[in-house]
């Protein structure tokens, strides 16, 4: 959870994305989507673990 509010929080990182950096709490809610969602799925290299610079979220087409 903090690796990925480390990342989402960041404006300079989420610049491109179409929304703006979020809080802890949006954070905490956007997880908890994406996890129950099935539009959406995680790939994570075991040799990039807690590397939250490559954290990568899909959506399925």
């Amino acid at each position: 959870m903090n690796d990925l509010y480390e990342y989402l929080c960041d404006e300079e990182i989420v610049r491109f994305e179409p929304y703006n950096a979020l809080s802890f709490e949006e954070t905490k809610k956007s997880l908890e989507w994406r996890i129950s969602s099935d539009e959406i799925f995680a790939i994570e290299l075991k040799s990039l673990q807690n590397d939250w610079k490559r954290l990568s979220w899909e959506t399925r087409m």
